[in-house]
């Protein structure tokens, strides 16, 4: 390559996304689309409320199992 040339940037090899008339964000939605959002939402709601109730069924059990061996008395001096 000489000095003259310029670099080649890969711009010619990747197409600009800005050039798309009909971008992701204009495009309307599927049925099939909506539906497998609102399965992917129901899921992700789903996982969310499972981990705060496992969440809080083990810290009940943590604070039982301390108070059982006595690690939340004070040292008693």
């Amino acid at each position: 390559m000489t000095f003259d040339q310029a670099p080649n940037t890969g711009s010619d090899s990747m197409p600009d996304e800005t050039s798309d008339p009909q971008s992701e964000e204009t495009r309307p939605r599927t049925p099939e689309q909506d539906a497998q959002r609102k399965q992917l939402q129901r899921i992700y709601i789903t996982l969310i409320l499972g981990g705060l109730a496992v969440g809080g069924v083990l810290s009940i059990v943590i604070v039982m199992v301390l108070r059982y061996f006595g690690l939340t008395d004070g040292t008693g001096g």
